[in-house]
């Protein structure tokens, strides 16, 4: 079977970059004998091709860009040499006029977003294209394949009349994430009063080191800790400056009964989409009370608009002064994954988000999401079991939530090895793949 993805966003896509959906959905296809290509959005150069490493072609294809729509002229010559068609988003408009119009190639559609009051721009985009072209799309919604990034996507695709949808969500690529150094010779600095190491099936209950370090200015001693009942702490600097202190943990039964530093992080953009001023909003609620004090600290790292940022500035600078919060623009993603390592709790009030790689980011690495309900805590979080997803308007529910898990090693524990057991064996793109395969057979046959 021959597949051909066509990411039509009129944007150049920058291939390099660790976790490229398409690219890891591609490479796994091909693991399973799926011969697959893609077609990627050309801004400023000429259309040419190009060959991956493992055979994957792309085509970079000089494109039209119409109100935040990709055209391809003479994509049809190209889709003939393939068995089925993979566009995103139906309400992309060269997706729209392949899935209604190209009749005589199998559809799949691989779509994202969802409806939510907060995400006014698109829902009033929607309302435009469901009045004025969906309704050219019935026998579409009879017969294409949809699959959806999250349960909250499926639920939309089928108020819009799509009969045939199924919520398959997102994979990672931990072979892009090797490839960038993240999971190799990384300090693991987490959940060791747990006995947790997310590379380490069978991890028994201390510290692990290793020689190498995150940055070539930190510097870690190869001793591992566990008979001591000691809490010694170290500080992460890397090239840029940026310092986080980090607490090493002792081990369960040490007799500590898990009193240590718990590492909170928040990984993303900081903007009102993203809830920030409710985030600290939490954040000093929690350094407020009595029963966490000395046992909290928080890590932020991304960036906004300038303006918005300086606003919140001086709320982010009281906690640091108080040597509760570390603060940095960005990091890189080799940086991340020590990163990820070595926090306990992931912060995510997202106010929408489609599919939020950092969930899966930081499941993988065994750091208990905490998250509102969007599409990727929809698809990813069982609630209580691998980590917590918690409702809008519920702010009194984060604040016990989240104290819940600082006061309990042993609940973190459970949620750790189940969030990153839940990456590891259904959502990387090699596990995810195979609901794919099922929708191009189904439209091949149908």
């Amino acid at each position: 079977m021959k597949v051909l993805i066509i990411r039509t966003f009129p944007d150049q896509l920058n291939i390099g970059s660790y976790n490229v959906q398409e690219i890891g959905l591609a490479g796994a296809l091909r693991r399973k004998g799926v011969l697959c290509d893609i077609v990627l959005f050309e801004k400023d150069a000429q259309s040419h091709e190009e060959v991956l490493a493992d055979g994957t072609k792309i085509y970079w294809r000089r494109g039209i860009n119409f109100v935040k729509n990709g055209f391809f002229p003479g994509l049809r010559g190209i889709a003939e040499r393939y068995d089925v068609l993979q566009v995103h988003e139906y309400d992309q408009l060269q997706s729209w006029v392949i899935y209604s119009f190209w009749r005589k190639k199998p559809v799949v559609l691989y779509h994202g977003p969802y409806y939510d009051r907060f995400n006014k721009g698109y829902n009033l985009k929607c309302a435009v294209f469901d009045h004025l072209l969906l309704p050219w799309s019935g026998w579409a919604k009879r017969n294409v394949r949809v699959l959806t990034k999250s349960p909250l996507a499926a639920d939309f695709m089928r108020s819009k009349g799509f009969t045939n949808v199924k919520a398959v969500g997102v994979g990672l690529n931990p072979e892009a994430l090797k490839a960038v150094g993240v999971g190799q010779n990384l300090v693991t600095l987490r959940m060791a009063d747990v006995g947790f190491n997310p590379d380490v099936p069978e991890a028994e209950n201390y510290v692990f080191y290793t020689e190498k370090t995150v940055s070539d200015t930190a510097e870690y001693p190869k001793k591992f800790g566990g008979k001591e009942n000691k809490s010694v702490e170290k500080s992460l600097q890397n090239s840029d400056g940026f310092i986080s202190s980090i607490s090493k943990k002792n081990p369960v039964g040490s007799g500590d009964s898990g009193k240590r530093t718990v590492e909170l992080l928040y990984v993303g953009k900081l903007e009102p989409r993203r809830n920030t001023p409710f985030l600290l909003d939490l954040m000093e609620e929690l350094s407020a009370d009595p029963e966490l004090e000395g046992r909290i600290h928080f890590t932020i790292i991304g960036t906004g608009e300038k303006e918005y940022v300086r606003r919140l500035q001086p709320r982010m600078d009281a906690l640091a002064k108080r040597g509760l919060l570390a603060y940095r623009e960005k990091a890189s993603q080799q940086e991340l994954g020590g990163i990820y390592r070595r926090s306990d709790l992931f912060l995510f009030p997202t106010n929408y988000d489609i599919f939020g790689m950092v969930l899966l980011e930081c499941m993988y690495y065994g750091c208990v999401p905490v998250s509102s309900v969007n599409g990727g805590s929809s698809m990813l979080i069982r609630d209580g079991v691998n980590g917590r997803c918690i409702g809008a308007g519920k702010e009194e529910s984060w604040f016990c939530a989240v104290k819940e898990l600082i006061l309990d090693p042993g609940l973190r524990q459970r949620m750790a090895e189940a969030a990153a057991e839940t990456i590891r064996k259904q959502f990387t793109w090699d596990a995810v793949t195979d609901e794919f395969v099922e929708a191009y057979r189904e439209a091949v046959k149908h």
